[in-house]
């Protein structure tokens, strides 16, 4: 009996260590660090200067204060010039890990897009160590979520996806901004906060009027967002979730096309995803 005791209380600090290690891993992301399997990482932060170079290690992007953000947002909804409604979007953890778990991906390459009803969307593609978009016979693609004859719909072919981000860009491009490229390690913290249930992605603007995009974390449908300004122009399926909650981790610092546009629509599959492509998908 006295053996049964020692080894309950054995596994109860067990487990306890083991829930403050996972603490201190998301204080550390927090601060910019990673504690994983191979080691400390460090992220890898744009800086808007365009002398950092990406990593494509999955250490790109990074969290960025929650109050910096939501000033970014409020510049968005008082100075952008985007006019089609859709400037909150949201993708489903299933959609988000379906895209993630390609073999050899190490980020994503998030896309403005302009669907055929002028909505904005953004169209997410896997990325590969060399910067590249992962697009193989058939590419697995997700974009905002939506309602298709009431049905959920957060997946979407290669050609209709291509046909929108090319839409945009004959037709929205704001500021000469085609996509956000953002590694993996800063998405899987997010995914991995108690009750993820997706992704929010909210478009911001910085001081300089950059465009920027920013990853929160969502539960379903469990309370109000905190200390965030209203977006406008939320779809309809955005909408859906104004009761669920994000989490305090917000990811930032992403790598923008131009300067960072992988293989694109254009053939040149070859060129290294610094400066390849022309910014399509």
């Amino acid at each position: 009996m006295k053996t049964l005791k020692i080894k309950i209380l054995w596994l109860f600090f067990v487990v306890i260590f083991l829930s403050c290690s996972d603490y201190n891993q998301i204080t550390l992301l927090n601060n910019g660090t990673n504690n994983t399997s191979g080691g400390e990482i460090s992220y890898n932060r744009w800086d808007d200067s365009g002398t950092i170079a990406p990593r494509y290690d999955g250490s790109d992007g990074g969290p960025i204060d929650n109050a910096v953000a939501s000033s970014w947002m409020r510049n968005f909804n008082q100075r952008a010039r985007l006019a089609a409604p859709g400037t909150t979007h949201y993708f489903t953890r299933q959609t988000i890990e379906h895209v993630l778990k390609q073999p050899g991906c190490t980020g994503v390459r998030i896309y403005y897009a302009l669907d055929d009803t002028d909505e904005l969307k953004l169209v997410i593609s896997g990325v590969d160590e060399n910067g590249q978009n992962i697009l193989g016979e058939d590419p697995v693609l997700a974009v905002t979520q939506s309602k298709v004859n009431g049905i959920p719909v957060g997946m979407i072919g290669y050609e209709t996806a291509r046909a929108w981000v090319e839409t945009y860009q004959l037709t929205m491009e704001p500021l000469g901004v085609k996509s956000h490229y953002f590694g993996r390690i800063g998405i899987d913290v997010v995914l991995a906060q108690a009750g993820c249930a997706g992704l929010h992605i909210y478009h911001a603007m910085n001081d300089n009027d950059e465009m920027k995009l920013f990853i929160v974390g969502t539960t379903a449908n469990s309370g109000t967002v905190a200390d965030a300004p209203a977006p406008t122009g939320r779809t309809e399926q955005a909408k859906d979730h104004d009761k669920s909650s994000d989490l305090p981790i917000m990811l930032n610092f992403s790598f923008p096309c131009p300067s960072t546009c992988g293989n694109g629509n254009n053939g040149n599959n070859g060129n290294n995803g610094n400066n390849g492509g022309n910014g399509g998908l």
